[in-house]
């Protein structure tokens, strides 16, 4: 033989997928991510949201804070200047009681609004969640359908698997 003889002409291997069965495998599999990122962006409107309310909370609460400290060291410094006057005293102490008063139930009135905000935003957050994993298993699935239609492969393996039970029904049958 000769070198010849001995070199057969190689053949160029042909794709065995069409281009029109990838397109619909990848529209099957685009809803399914689509879903996917419309359900991100809820949960990050939440997380911004969340982080926010905790922000404006924060700063009430310190704020308040503050300004009890600066009350109370005004309180101090006013009875400290004249221990002596009773009247002026009494009336200064009762004045700084109704302010701590009035701040610490303006921030139960901010905590308490914020807490309705938050459960309503809650209820409308897992709603749209239930809403997007609906439509993501519904995708899901149409991306499975459309993959097992188009695949070669998963023919076979659903014989296989079939052939697999049939043998453990068998089996158990005899047992």
């Amino acid at each position: 033989m000769t070198e010849e003889q001995t070199a057969a002409p190689t053949k160029t291997r042909k794709r065995t997928t069409k281009p029109k069965e990838e397109k619909t495998m990848t529209s099957g599999i685009s809803p399914f991510i689509d879903t996917l990122l419309d359900n991100h962006q809820t949960l990050t409107k939440a997380y911004s949201d969340a982080r926010k309310r905790q922000i404006k909370l924060g700063s009430a609460m310190v704020d308040d804070a503050i300004s009890a400290q600066k009350l109370g060291l005004e309180l101090a410094k006013t009875l400290s200047e004249k221990p002596s006057d009773y009247k002026e005293n009494l009336t200064a102490v009762i004045e700084s009681f109704t302010q701590m008063q009035t701040q610490t139930l303006n921030l139960m009135k901010l905590v308490i609004t914020e807490q309705t905000e938050m459960r309503e935003e809650m209820l409308a957050v897992s709603k749209a969640m239930l809403e997007g994993s609906q439509s993501s298993t519904k995708a899901a699935l149409a991306m499975a359908k459309s993959f097992t239609t188009e695949n070669t492969m998963s023919d076979m393996f659903k014989k296989s698997m079939d052939t697999m039970k049939e043998t453990a029904q068998k089996m158990s049958a005899a047992a």
